[in-house]
C-alpha cells in the first residue's frame, strides 16, 4: 500500500485528498443524522401509541371497564400492534390477538407493566432473537371494579425500512456526489500540479543542457511565486556559468602570453646561444614572464579561498594591518606607506580582512607614482545606538565593556587614478582599465575580483572614489561586529 501510495502523482494525491475529506464528512454526517432520525422515529412511534393506550383505556373505562366492554369492540388497535388489558395483579385479562395461551398469564415481572401499575407510563424499545425491532408500551388505566393497565407491542419494522430506504439513498446519492466531486478535484488539483509538472519537465531539460528554458507562471499565488523563483534560479545558474566561462578564458588567455613569451625566449636561446652580455637580459625577461604567472596562479587561488568557510576569530585588526603594512614597506620600491589603526578585539575573520587589506594595498602600489604615498587606516566606531566607546581614544583604551562596532578600512593612493566611466567594471575578473598599462604595472586583474567576493561572503561593503591623476580611495565597512577594548 506504502508503495502503491509512493507511485502516485501529486494530482492524484490531492484528488484522493479531496475525495476522502468528502467520505469522512458524509460519514459524520450520516452518523449524527441517522442516530436523529432513528430517535425521532422511535419517539414520534412511542407519542402516537401513548394517546392510543390512553385512548384504549379511557374508553374502556366509560364502558363499564373488563368483562363489560372488549377491545375489538373499542378499536383503535395500532397496525402491527397488540393490545393487552391487564388487571391490578399483573395478569392478562384480554388480548387483541385472541392467543388463548397469553390469556390468565402473569406479565407482572415486565418493567412497563410494572411501571404502569405503580401510575407511570413506560415504553422500552428490543430487539427481539428473531431480529424484530419491537417497541412495548403500557399506561394504567381505571375503571369502576378497580385498576390495572393497558399494555401495547408493535413491531416497528417499518421504521427499520425507512431508515435503510434513506440511508440507502444517501449512500447512492454520496456514491454520485464522490464520483462528481473526484472530477472537480480532478480538474481542480491540474491547476496546482500542472505548472509544478511543466516545472519539473523543464528542470530535468535544464539538467541536461538547455539553461535558457523558462517556466511561464500560471496557478495560484504560491506555483506562481515557485515559477518565479525557478526563473531567478535559472538565470543565476546561467549567469554564475557564463561568469565561470569567461573566468576560464581569461584566466587560459593571462597565463598563455607568458607562457608564450617564456617559450620563445627559450627556443631563441636554443637556435643561439646567448653570449655573457645577453645573458643577464634573457633571464630578467624569464624571470618576468615567470613572475606573471606565479602571480596569475596566485590570484586564482585567493579567488578559490574566497569560496571557503571564513571562520570569526577575536583578532586585534591592528596587529594583521600592521604586519602586512610593514612586509608590503620592505618590497615596494619607491613608494612610502603610512599606516593608522585603531586597536581593539574585534570578532572578524582574520582570513577576510587580510585578503581585503593585502589586495587594496597591492592594487595601491602598483597605481601609485614613483615617489609616492599609500594611505592605509582603520576605524572603529561605535554602532548608532551604543554608548560604549569603541577604539583609539584614551577613554576607549581603558574601557572592558563589549559593544557592536563597524570596522572601516580605508586604502588610499596618490596615482594614476581612474575614470569614473571604469569604475562599475573594476570588480569584474581579469579586467584593466588600460591594457596598454599590463606590462608596466603588472597584475593579474583579479585583486579587486578578489575584495569585492571577499566583501559579499563577509556582509562587508566596499565603495570607490576616483578621477583620473587625483588618485583612488577605497573604503571597507565591515557590519557592526563585537568588540572588546583592548586595555
Amino acid at each position: 500500500m506504502n508503495r502503491l501510495v509512493k507511485r502516485l502523482s501529486i494530482r492524484w494525491h490531492l484528488a484522493l485528498t479531496y475525495l476522502l475529506i468528502i467520505w469522512v464528512t458524509l460519514a459524520v454526517l450520516m452518523w449524527v443524522f441517522a442516530g436523529s432520525l432513528e430517535k425521532s422515529g422511535v419517539e414520534g412511534r412511542k407519542a402516537y401509541l401513548y394517546a392510543q393506550a390512553h385512548f384504549l383505556a379511557s374508553a374502556m373505562e366509560s364502558r363499564g371497564g373488563p368483562g363489560s366492554a372488549s377491545i375489538a369492540s373499542i378499536g383503535g388497535i395500532p397496525a402491527r400492534g397488540r393490545v393487552l388489558v391487564i388487571d391490578d395483579r399483573g395478569v392478562v385479562l384480554e388480548d387483541s390477538a385472541a392467543d388463548p395461551d397469553i390469556l390468565g398469564r402473569d406479565l407482572s415481572g415486565l418493567p412497563e407493566v410494572k411501571g404502569a401499575l405503580s401510575g407511570e407510563q413506560v415504553a422500552n424499545t428490543y430487539y427481539l432473537e428473531d431480529g424484530a425491532y419491537v417497541v412495548y408500551l403500557a399506561v394504567p388505566a381505571e375503571w369502576s371494579l378497580g385498576t390495572g393497565a393497558i399494555f401495547i407491542s408493535q413491531d416497528l419494522s417499518d421504521i427499520l425500512d425507512q431508515y435503510t430506504s434513506l440511508m440507502r439513498a444517501v449512500i447512492l446519492g454520496g456514491t454520485a456526489a464522490s464520483l462528481a466531486a473526484l472530477a472537480v478535484a480532478w480538474v481542480l488539483a491540474g491547476v496546482v500540479t500542472g505548472p509544478i509538472a511543466e516545472l519539473e519537465g523543464t528542470a530535468r531539460r535544464m539538467s541536461a543542457g538547455r539553461l535558457d528554458l523558462r517556466v511561464k507562471p500560471a496557478g495560484p499565488r504560491e506555483t506562481r511565486t515557485l515559477a518565479e523563483s525557478f526563473n531567478s534560479m535559472a538565470q543565476a545558474i546561467g549567469e554564475t556559468l557564463e561568469r565561470q566561462q569567461e573566468f576560464l578564458l581569461a584566466a587560459a588567455h593571462d597565463l598563455r602570453s607568458p607562457l608564450a613569451a617564456v617559450r620563445v625566449l627559450v627556443e631563441s636561446m636554443q637556435m643561439k646561444t646567448p653570449t655573457p652580455d645577453e645573458l643577464p637580459e634573457l633571464l630578467w625577461d624569464i624571470r618576468g614572464e615567470v613572475d606573471r604567472i606565479v602571480e596569475t596562479t596566485e590570484g586564482i587561488l585567493n579567488l578559490l579561498r574566497t569560496k571557503g568557510q571564513f571562520r570569526e576569530d577575536t583578532v586585534d585588526p591592528w596587529e594583521i594591518l600592521h604586519e602586512l603594512v610593514e612586509t608590503r614597506s620592505k618590497t615596494a620600491v619607491g613608494v612610502t606607506i603610512t599606516f593608522k589603526s585603531d586597536s581593539a578585539k574585534c570578532r572578524i575573520s582574520p582570513l577576510a580582512l587580510r585578503l581585503v587589506a593585502a589586495n587594496l594595498l597591492e592594487n595601491a602600489i602598483r597605481y601609485s607614482l614613483p615617489g609616492g604615498q599609500v594611505d592605509v587606516e582603520c576605524k572603529i566606531y561605535p554602532v548608532k545606538g551604543s554608548t560604549t566607546a569603541c577604539g583609539g581614544t584614551a577613554a576607549a583604551k581603558d574601557a572592558t565593556d563589549k559593544t557592536r562596532c563597524e570596522l572601516v578600512l580605508v586604502v588610499k593612493d596618490h596615482g594614476i587614478g581612474i575614470d569614473p566611466k571604469y569604475i562599475p567594471r573594476i570588480f569584474d575578473r581579469f579586467y584593466r582599465v588600460d591594457e596598454a598599462r599590463q606590462k608596466s604595472t603588472g597584475g593579474a586583474g583579479l585583486g579587486l575580483a578578489i575584495v569585492k567576493e571577499v566583501c559579499d561572503r563577509n556582509h562587508a561593503a566596499i565603495s570607490v572614489e576616483s578621477a583620473p591623476g587625483q588618485g583612488s580611495t577605497f573604503t571597507v565597512r565591515w557590519a557592526a561586529c563585537q568588540t572588546e577594548e583592548v586595555p
